[in-house]
């Protein structure tokens, strides 16, 4: 991070893009867009990686019954 980066509000770096983060702690658990938006992703890219990955499981145990019989 880069401590001369100070804002009033939250955003991000405009040096590196990172998320600035606060200067105090607080015991605040209000929204958080950044968790929201790491979860997004996360499901997008779990829903593209499962029918690769079974496509290749599945060639895969083909490939192996063929080679036993």
């Amino acid at each position: 991070m880069h401590p001369q980066i100070v804002r009033d509000e939250p955003g991000s770096c405009p040096i590196c893009g990172m998320a600035l983060e606060p200067m105090t702690v607080t015991g605040d658990e209000g929204h958080n867009p950044e968790l929201a938006d790491m979860t997004r992703r996360f499901w997008i890219g779990l829903a593209l990686t499962v029918p690769l990955l079974g496509s290749m499981v599945g060639d895969m145990l083909r490939a192996s019954r063929c080679a036993i019989s």
